[in-house]
């Protein structure tokens, strides 16, 4: 009985967004590696997305490590992550680092399926949420008082658009 209540005290949000974007998969693949180069970081959300450093790795490779800062509604997130898959124009998936990762259960991904050979759905996820037994549901409810969860889903909404945009008129 004392397994299955930590269970239910484990709750993970989970927001996805899908857009059907005119381009081969391999561009948007493309893009989304080279966040860091130019301005495209920035160009992606502009009044949102602030700064990305790249720390270790090329941006396509599984390891490479990042740190941006971007504003999800009214706070302004701060995080070191890590490209964990990378399968070309088919699937990214990163997740926070060392230490966040040591309590912080949360990973984004894209996944990329080709409708025909000039259009693509992506879809972003974003899964999240404290795995410490016991005090796992209230640190969730503490950050969903910082990070609203519409929040987050308006700027990945706004991210698709953007993303759609910057890639159809380029």
């Amino acid at each position: 009985m004392f397994s299955k209540n930590i269970k239910k005290v484990m709750v993970m949000q989970r927001i996805i967004e899908k857009i059907v974007i005119n381009v081969a998969p391999d561009k948007v693949w493309n893009f989304l590696t080279r966040l860091d180069q130019g301005n495209n970081y920035k160009l992606w959300h502009p009044t949102d997305h602030k700064k990305i450093i790249r720390i270790s790795g090329n941006g396509q490779e599984v390891g490479t490590k990042y740190y941006i800062e971007e504003q999800i509604g009214t706070f302004l997130l701060r995080l070191p992550y890590e490209l964990k898959q990378s399968d070309k124009s088919e699937y990214l998936e990163y997740a926070a680092w060392f230490p966040l990762s040591l309590f912080h259960s949360g990973n984004g991904s894209f996944t990329f399926n080709k409708l025909h050979s000039d259009q693509t759905e992506v879809i972003a996820t974003v899964t999240y949420g404290y795995n410490i037994p016991l005090v796992g549901s209230l640190l969730d409810r503490l950050a969903e008082m910082i990070i609203k969860k519409d929040a987050l889903a308006k700027h990945m909404k706004e991210e698709g658009v953007n993303l759609k945009s910057i890639l159809e008129n380029s």
